[in-house]
């Protein structure tokens, strides 16, 4: 059902009629897929043979969402190219009162594994730990609020394959510049639509899923009180100064990309609107362009 949901689905870009049709693909996958989910089996979820590389898949989700996060994980549990691990982080902070669901408990039997982080990083949760535990690991970001493809991780690991040592994603936003300095956010290219491959200008957006090579960052992205001080609600914009200062290249797979299904109710609390709506996005980039003042804009 998903993939097939999925191939009916327009990519980004399209009319009006196509923005249309994909409003209507929506209600109706977060009417049927709550109850499809059911009939999912995760016993085979997760990949048991040697690699070369292991994957790991990894998010965050906080209490209001742990009621409906099982419905992303089950297809994570379903992909084609199968990754060793799927780790779900929580806070300490947040969930110390809170009753594990079911449906996340019967997915532990399968695999899937809940930790819990000493500190709140807000949405850098969903890689900071992950990358820290895991250097020798290939590591996939993705949102706890989508239903992804169920070829995600195998799209994203033929790209790697082909790149051993670029970012690899589906979505990204383009940085305009103005006056040898990124543009206001809301200026930027969003979605980078029509475009592909390499740009030191894309932003990989974590929505979409996105792949980090082994032991890719240094120190300083570790940096608690960096994270804390410059974009602690930004963790795109802080992976972007980051592989800017490392001299990292980001690759977008595809020149045009289907949006994630959102399941249903997870909207009413999310970042983006947050950091969107109160322009607190070019606060940070604003932050971050004065600390790391030796990267040279008009060269990239």
């Amino acid at each position: 059902m998903i993939e097939l949901f999925y191939t009916l689905k327009f990519r980004i870009g399209c009319n009006k009629l196509c923005s249309a049709w994909n409003h209507i693909l929506d209600y109706m996958f977060c009417k049927l897929y709550p109850k499809y989910s059911k009939l999912i089996r995760v016993e085979n979820g997760l990949n048991h043979e040697p690699r070369k590389e292991k994957v790991i898949v990894s998010l965050t989700s906080f209490p209001a969402r742990l009621n409906v996060v099982h419905y992303g994980i089950k297809a994570l549990m379903c992909q084609t190219y199968k990754p060793d691990r799927i780790i779900l982080w929580l806070t300490e902070e947040e969930c110390k009162d809170i009753v594990i669901p079911s449906e996340l408990e019967e997915l532990c039997k399968y695999g899937l594994e809940i930790k819990y982080a000493s500190e709140n990083l807000r949405p850098h949760n969903k890689l900071y730990y992950t990358l820290q535990e895991n250097a020798d690991a290939v590591v996939i970001s993705v949102d706890d609020d989508n239903v992804y493809s169920l070829k995600l991780v195998e799209k994203l690991m033929a790209a790697h394959e082909k790149y051993p040592n670029y970012i690899c994603c589906n979505m990204a936003h383009e940085i305009t510049l103005k006056n040898g300095a990124p543009d206001k956010y809301d200026n930027w290219n969003g979605g980078a639509i029509g475009k592909s491959g390499v740009s030191d200008l894309f932003v990989a957006l974590g929505v979409g899923g996105v792949l980090y090579p082994a032991g890719c960052f240094d120190k300083e992205y570790f940096n608690k009180k960096l994270i804390k001080d410059l974009a602690l609600t930004a963790d795109d914009i802080w992976l972007k100064f980051t592989e800017l200062r490392m001299g990292i290249k980001v690759l977008k797979i595809s020149p045009h990309t289907k949006i994630p299904f959102v399941i249903g109710g997870t909207q009413k609390i999310a970042l983006g609107k947050e950091n969107n709506g109160m322009k607190k996005n070019d606060i940070i980039i604003n932050k971050l362009c004065n600390y790391y003042q030796q990267i040279n804009w008009t060269k990239l």
